[in-house]
């Protein structure tokens, strides 16, 4: 059900690889095999996972026996057990330690937490986990609290107040760490909307969206007062206006009769969508194998060093049936990664970065792998 892989990236960083080089590597892609694997029917589907330190905690998700591809040795297993929908489990592997033993599939657990979560998202704050689930059952038939946080100092989990109008259906989908505010992007009523929680007050406020924001999907990195995503293939950035357009933005609010207020929930008004540029060799960000079915990560490396991480299954072969949705072979996996420098810099509706690394890797697995990204994250420092 999950697998977990580990990619050395290469420190100090040599020298960006010609086109040639880079395209050598995208024939030959190299292989690669998962230091984890975490069996269908014995762990949770929608299962989140969060790093803190060199430990990934994997929380939350619904319990699912009836999943057509469970093991036999699993069935066995639960064959007298009747699980949990939403378990309370919170299981751990530590990158310093477990990452040298192959294939172990029985994770130590750590603290339960209070109540389970549906297709949760985590993110951490104040060396804590914090971890919201998902409402996507009947809430008046089943009413829990969805956010709790973890505190290692006391090893326990807190219930934390729900955010507002979650009496709807809501599937979280991003989020990002600004400051003493963590924003996380909820998607309800088919709309993404912007939530706001005060690390300081444990406070919830709403905050307005721009609709371009809503296009940054999975880990959203805020790195020097600018946003940093991606979208599939797009890599962008929601930058502070700068020179001009600042000047100009700022003589269009003298002339309103009443100033807007200026607070944290008018903070992307100063700022505008920025796509990576091509220049300085970001092409490589485009220059991968073709894949169909693919997902897309950005991973904040420190210093302003980013890698871009896109994992997706071959194409069919045959040239009438090659397209975004027909698979070639779904046991199949390309995965690579771009590892880039942000400059800071920002040029007509571009963010420029210079280009430093890539590496291009394939999986080959005995059963179907739908290998979307649940989380990339970083054990060492560059």
């Amino acid at each position: 059900m999950y697998s977990l892989y580990e990619v050395d990236v290469p420190i100090p960083l040599p020298s960006p690889p010609s086109k040639a080089v880079q395209d050598d590597r995208i024939s030959n892609p190299k292989s690669l095999s998962p230091i984890l694997q975490l069996k269908t029917g014995k762990y949770t589907d929608g299962m989140c996972c969060v790093q803190l330190g060199s430990i990934l905690y994997f929380l939350g998700g619904e319990m699912n026996i009836d999943n057509p591809y469970i093991d036999e040795d699993v069935k066995k297993e639960l064959k007298n057990v009747e699980p949990d929908v939403l378990p309370k489990v919170v299981y751990i592997f530590d990158l310093a330690i477990d990452r040298e033993v192959k294939d172990n599939d029985d994770l130590l657990t750590s603290t339960p937490m209070n109540y389970g979560k549906a297709s949760p998202l985590a993110f951490v704050a104040d060396e804590k986990i914090y971890v919201i689930g998902s409402t996507i059952r009947d809430l008046e038939v089943n009413r829990i609290p969805y956010f709790e946080m973890f505190d290692p100092k006391v090893d326990k989990w807190f219930v934390l107040k729900d955010p507002p109008e979650i009496n709807v259906n809501t599937i979280w989908v991003g989020h990002a760490v600004v400051g003493r505010k963590a924003l996380l992007v909820g998607w309800r009523q088919k709309k993404k909307h912007l939530y706001c929680f005060d690390l300081d007050t444990s406070e919830w406020a709403s905050i307005s969206i721009p609709n371009y924001a809503g296009n940054f999907s999975g880990n959203t990195e805020f790195v020097g007062n600018t946003f940093y995503g991606c979208y599939y293939d797009t890599v962008a950035a929601i930058a502070p206006l700068v020179g001009e357009e600042k000047d100009e933005l700022k003589e269009e609010e003298e002339e309103q009769e009443e100033a807007e207020e200026k607070d944290f929930q008018q903070m992307f008004k100063h700022h505008r969508l920025l796509q990576v540029s091509e220049d300085l060799g970001m092409d490589a960000i485009f220059n991968v194998p073709r894949q169909v079915q693919y997902s897309s990560s950005l991973l904040h490396l420190g210093k302003m060093y980013f890698c871009y991480v896109r994992t997706g299954m071959p194409p069919h072969p045959n040239p009438i049936l090659a397209n975004d949705l027909v698979i070639g072979d779904d046991k199949k996996r390309f995965i690579s990664i771009v590892v880039f420098q942000a400059i800071g810099k920002t040029c007509d509706s571009r963010f420029l970065a210079k280009f430093l690394h890539s590496e291009h890797y394939v999986v080959d697995s005995p059963f179907p792998n739908d290998g979307f990204i649940r989380g990339c994250y970083v054990f060492g420092s560059l």
